[in-house]
């Protein structure tokens, strides 16, 4: 029988930020091949219900993806 937590691909950590009309989730998970991954989603309320988009970084990228975020967010607060 099947770990359940695994069929249901359940986070492993899971972050909330909520921010007026959107909200964003940082979800770690682990593939079936045992890869951990990160997956950061949108939910935007709309008029009829929500819209949501999602991306993926697999933890071979998380340290360059997480370095261009962190330097990302450095220009936007320097020109804000």
């Amino acid at each position: 029988m099947e770990n359940t937590a695994k069929t249901k691909k359940e986070s492993l950590h899971k972050e909330i930020v909520r921010s007026g009309n959107i909200t964003y989730f940082l979800d770690v998970k682990e593939s079936e091949k045992g890869t951990l991954y990160l997956r950061i989603s949108e939910s935007r309320k709309k008029d009829e219900g929500y819209e949501y988009s999602s991306i993926f970084i697999f933890e071979k990228s998380l340290d360059a993806f997480a370095d261009a975020v962190q330097k990302a967010c450095s220009a936007a607060k320097k020109t804000a």
